[in-house]
This record gives structure tokens, sequence and C-alpha cells, in this order.
């Protein structure tokens, strides 16, 4: 393993033990897992749409028994299995039994399609889990959506799919230190466009500074979101996460009948 790929390592684990946001989703996919049924005998075929350095992979095989885990991207990397648009996916209608996709359909121009494309691959009965952000700033990278949780329940059902399960991913406080730390971020000039940006020592030094800055913001964030548990709801959220099931003998909003 060579310097750079090294410190590309230690940054990555940083990232995974700091981020609340992460924790969240983690926790997220564990309680869906316990819900669903994660015996021994279980096995879930998994697409991971937008999968980047598939950062949740180890959790989506320990807590909701998937096998096979296949990262999708459109763009290739170390982690990426099948390049592929999620509005035009190279898999046989009814062939897969979970489809995940963390923070990524706010970049999708037509959310719409990306949900018609996870409706038709999906099996009966299969299952989709999403995150996505409702108050929080825009992305380095094509930004287009927010969605509270009722847009997108109603947008999720208009595709055929039942809400199993869906959560607020904190509440004001936490919204108000994802604000902090994205504004921290953007006040060191060569904010990186995406996880594909160039990796430098130029680019090491200052992620290195980046996580020095906003240390006191992330170990914040997990005292916001125990916080927010016990303050009342006041429709202040930074995001949310959403399981849900395909349901049987559908008819998906805009298809032909």
């Amino acid at each position: 393993m060579n310097a750079a790929t090294m410190l590309v390592s230690v940054a990555r684990r940083y990232k995974h033990l700091t981020n609340p946001v992460g924790f969240v989703a983690r926790a997220f996919i564990k309680q869906s897992g316990l819900q669903l049924g994660n015996g021994s005998a279980v096995t879930r075929s998994c697409l991971d749409i937008g999968a980047g350095t598939a950062p949740y992979a180890k959790a989506l095989r320990q807590h909701m028994g998937v096998e096979p885990y296949i990262a999708v991207d459109i763009a290739p990397s170390e982690s990426t299995s099948i390049v592929a648009d999620c509005a035009q996916l190279p898999f046989q209608s009814a062939s897969i039994d979970l489809l995940v996709s963390f923070d990524v359909i706010q970049h999708v121009p037509s959310p719409q399609a990306m949900l018609g494309e996870a409706h038709r691959v999906l099996k009966e009965g299969g299952h989709i889990l999403l995150t996505y952000p409702f108050l929080y700033p825009e992305c380095d990278v094509r930004d287009f959506h927010r969605w509270t949780l009722e847009g997108m329940h109603n947008m999720l059902v208009a595709h055929g799919f039942e809400i199993v399960r869906a959560q607020r991913r904190g509440g004001a406080l936490f919204a108000w230190t994802c604000w902090v730390i994205w504004m921290i971020q953007h006040l060191v000039p060569g904010q990186r466009q995406s996880w594909r940006a160039r990796r430098n020592w130029a680019s090491f030094l200052r992620a290195g500074v980046l996580a020095a800055l906003t240390l006191p913001a992330e170990l914040f964030g997990w005292i916001a979101l125990g916080l927010d548990k016990v303050l009342p709801s006041q429709g202040v959220y930074m995001g949310a996460c959403v399981l849900a099931r395909k349901a049987l003998d559908t008819q998906v909003e805009g298809a032909p009948r």
C-alpha cells in the first residue's frame, strides 16, 4: 500500500468515525434489518445506486443480509461494480431484492425516472431504502431537489411503493450544526467537487485542515442528535431516511395501462 492509498484509507476511516450523518444512516440500516428480519437464512441481492466509495456496504451485509452487494455509479472507482445511469439500469425486471441510495437522489435530474427504474428492477415485495436532504445547503456537484417527509412519501407512493418506516434525520439543532459544518468547509479555498476529485498532497493537506476546523462542530452534531430527540419537533430537520416496499400488483404513475 503506497502513501497516497494509506492516507485515503485513514481519511475515510476518520470520517466514518466522526460523521454523525453516517451514523444515522447505519442506525437506520440496522433498524430496518431488524424490522424485515435478518436470520441466517436471509440473503438479499442489493443495488447501491450512486455508491461512490461504498461506505455502507459493511452495514448492509451485516444487518440486512445483503449478498451480492452491487455498487452502481456513473463513474468508476475502486469500489464500483457497474458503471451505469440510475435512469437506465442494466438489470432485468424483478431481479433485485433491495435497492439503496444514500443522499444521491437530490443529484438526479429526474428522480421520477430513478424511482421508475427502481420499481422495475425490484422483485414484488422488494424494498428500497433512501436517505435524502431537506434543510441543507446546495452541494458542490449538480443539485436539483429537496424533500419533506410527506413530499418523499407521496413520490414513492406514486411510483408503486408502500412506506414501511421513515424518520427525520435529526431536528433543528442537528440541521443548524450541518449548516455550520458546510460553511466551515467552504471557507477553505478549493472545496472539492466530489469524491472523484484528483488526490494529491495538497488535497490531503486541505483535508487535514478541514478535519481540524470541523471537528468541534462534528462533535456537537452528536450532542445535537440526542437533544433533538427530547426537544419538540418544529418541522425543521436536516433530511430523512425511508424504507419502502414495492407494492404487489401496483400501477406506477405514468406507466401505460
